[in-house]
């Protein structure tokens, strides 16, 4: 049976008080929400001016940056939205529409398997793997963790992946600096074990562990690579270990389906 990995919930007060925010901070919010409004004709300063209820001269002190950093155009008197405001726009929407995305090739596998399937990074800092979501399967004994937890690299399906698609002044610092714990019973702690097993990840693509960082759970990781080519992330199936080893040509068949598909979704091109 698999583990059940549970985050203890974090108390927070029951209620916060709300702050104000700074003038300033409103009249910049307010300059860019009142021109967002009218962005096909513009706004006057006395425009501006009176649907803040601000003097000219203090919006002007405002203004004439935005200008010069792009953010507005002046042209004729009147102020409209810059290329910046609308490349800052576009990088939202971009950001959600990732996140969509994701979510939706995670639900395919899901599906196709009914095994958890989970969207996991890297953070170069810690060094460590971070659940960023996470799609439960249906069945009664499945692999369950919480999105937000995070994982030693090393003994991981989606570890190994990430390490081997990292920058290779990271890998050196990474092996050079690790003293990996026996986790379970199949846990690789040497280094030039490790090693081997990122190499092999990397080169066949695909990564599967067996009862290496949970006993009872396995793992099948799989690239997803952005518009560049570079390996953003992976999706991981997580499964009880004697399913995955049973089923493990299917899971990686399936986990490399959804994750090119993914990756092929937010812009990569796989070479000819």
């Amino acid at each position: 049976m698999a583990r059940q990995e549970h985050d203890q919930a974090k108390s927070s007060p029951s209620a916060k008080t709300r702050r104000d925010p700074p003038r300033s901070i409103n009249r910049l919010l307010g300059i860019f929400e009142r021109i967002a409004e009218v962005t096909e004709v513009g706004m006057s300063l006395t425009d501006i001016s009176v649907a803040l209820d601000a003097p000219k001269s203090s919006l002007l002190i405002m203004l004439r940056p935005l200008v010069d950093q792009d953010y507005l155009i002046h042209k004729s008197n009147t102020y409209r939205l810059g290329p910046r405001m609308f490349q800052f726009a576009s990088a939202i929407l971009a950001n959600s529409r990732f996140s969509s995305l994701v979510r939706h090739h995670m639900t395919l596998l899901r599906d196709w398997t009914d095994e958890t399937v989970i969207y996991a990074t890297l953070d170069l800092d810690s060094r460590r793997i971070v659940y960023e979501d996470v799609v439960e399967g249906s069945s009664l004994i499945r692999y369950v963790v919480n999105a937000g937890a995070n994982r030693p690299a090393y003994p991981t399906a989606s570890g190994r992946v990430l390490i081997g698609h990292a920058p290779t002044e990271w890998q050196n610092r990474y092996f050079a600096d690790l003293q990996a714990d026996k986790l379970t019973s199949r846990t690789i702690t040497d280094i030039a074990g490790i090693q081997a097993a990122v190499k092999e990840c990397r080169q066949r693509g695909v990564c599967f562990t067996d009862g290496e960082a949970i006993d009872d759970a396995a793992g099948v990781a799989a690239p997803v690579r952005d518009r560049s080519g570079e390996v953003i992330g992976v999706l991981v199936l997580g499964a009880p270990r004697e399913r995955g080893v049973d089923r493990r040509e299917l899971y990686e068949r399936k986990t490399v389906d959804a994750a090119d598909r993914l990756s092929v979704a937010i812009g990569y091109r796989p070479p000819v």
